[in-house]
């Protein structure tokens, strides 16, 4: 941003997003969530072919974030896939990866509920 005023004494300012020097660039294939009170954190990582019979799972970043900021990236990333989908067609969900993540939900919601001392929500 500039803080550049004309002479009418309205600041002008310069739109860009630039990138720090820390900017790094990841593939990921694999992603764990976690959730807190205070943040969710999601772990990418990308599976490593080691030779025949051995896969193995390398975490490559943690990115934690407010729920609110999880909220608008969930729905961000909905509205894509949507999109997405729409051209290309629907992606398949795994039957055990379904299942897995209908665990972890429950056991996480259960988690944050003894957290705060409530019983959780369930969703009508």
């Amino acid at each position: 941003m500039s803080d550049a005023t004309p002479s009418g004494g309205v600041p002008t300012f310069t739109v860009g997003t630039p990138r720090s020097p820390e900017f790094q660039d990841f593939y990921c294939n694999q992603a764990r969530v976690t959730i807190t009170l205070s943040d969710i954190n999601i772990i990418f990582g990308a599976t490593n072919d080691r030779g025949p019979g051995i896969l193995t799972l390398e975490d490559r970043v943690s990115i934690r974030l407010a729920p609110m900021t999880a909220k608008i990236l969930s729905a961000h990333l909905h509205a894509l896939m949507r999109a997405y989908e729409s051209v290309v067609g629907e992606i398949p969900m795994p039957a055990a990866v379904a299942s897995q993540i209908d665990v972890q939900m429950q056991n996480l919601s259960q988690g944050l509920a003894a957290q705060m001392g409530t019983p959780p929500q369930t969703s009508s």
